[in-house]
């Protein structure tokens, strides 16, 4: 099985849990708050579990909203919408990465070199397959680096609220595991 992330460009696609459960639940999610529903069953999963523990579905960040919204979501263009997006906020984090780094003074060179691994590994492209932990990863990721910001140059009201933020995404990651190992990790 090939797992090629960039489905837009190419008939390969991400295998396993990615089509399979997270884009699927997002979009009974984001169906049932459009219609003004809420599933509180779903029977393919895990044996039958109340839908609520679908928590891949990413009910409360801000990527699942933002691909409903944009053309061709509905009408079965939710995978290619969602890698888009994915990879743009790893290319976000990586560029918020690479100016904390150089905030700090490293040569651009390396600044760029640890940015780049640090966000583009392995971990990443499991993350990746399985949908939702990407979202941790990059929300774990864009945490440390607001925090780290801060302490170099405090500001009254911006640094406070990117950290804010880079929580709210870590948090709402819609993977608990990741999220509890970020915020761990972070603090």
């Amino acid at each position: 099985t090939c797992a090629l992330p960039i489905s837009f460009l190419s008939d390969l696609v991400i295998k396993g849990d990615y089509t399979n459960s997270a884009i699927k639940h997002q979009l009974e999610f984001l169906f049932s708050i459009k219609t003004g529903s809420f599933p509180l069953y779903a029977p393919g999963f895990d044996g039958g579990h109340s839908s609520i523990a679908l928590t891949l579905s990413q009910s409360f960040h801000p990527i699942s909203y933002l691909a409903s919204i944009l053309p061709g979501y509905w009408d079965g263009k939710a995978i290619e919408w969602n890698n888009f997006i994915k990879l743009l906020s790893l290319g976000i984090t990586q560029l918020v990465l690479f100016l904390f780094l150089r905030k700090m003074k490293i040569e651009t060179l390396i600044s760029f070199l640890l940015s780049f691994i640090t966000v583009y590994n392995l971990r990443m492209f499991v993350a990746f397959r399985f949908g939702a932990p990407l979202e941790a990863h990059t929300g774990y990721l864009l945490l440390c680096a607001m925090i780290g910001g801060y302490f170099i140059s405090p500001r009254k009201w911006f640094g406070p609220l990117t950290i804010i933020g880079a929580t709210y995404l870590l948090i709402c990651s819609g993977q608990p595991p990741d999220m509890y190992y970020g915020l761990l990790a972070a603090g």
